[in-house]
């Protein structure tokens, strides 16, 4: 588990304030994100417009999704 001493990570706290703007559901599918499952692999931060057509890596930029649901969407 994590210790007194544990620091959560860029991402981590990253990935909380998305899930609080999504309101803890997938913006993409609408499926609520549990607690749970937010700082597990089967979700992930994205990038909304793909960075690879725009270079923008801010967090304005950038949403959660499931990883499935992700993979699906690829570049679009």
């Amino acid at each position: 588990g994590r210790g007194s001493g544990y620091e959560p990570s860029r991402d981590e706290y990253l990935k909380y304030d998305l899930w609080l703007e999504c309101h803890k559901t997938c913006p993409y599918t609408l499926r609520p994100i549990g607690r749970d499952q937010l700082y597990t692999a089967e979700v992930q931060i994205e990038h909304i417009i793909p960075w690879s057509r725009c270079l923008d890596d801010t967090p304005g930029n950038k949403t959660l999704s499931f990883w499935h649901d992700n993979l699906c969407k690829g570049s679009k």
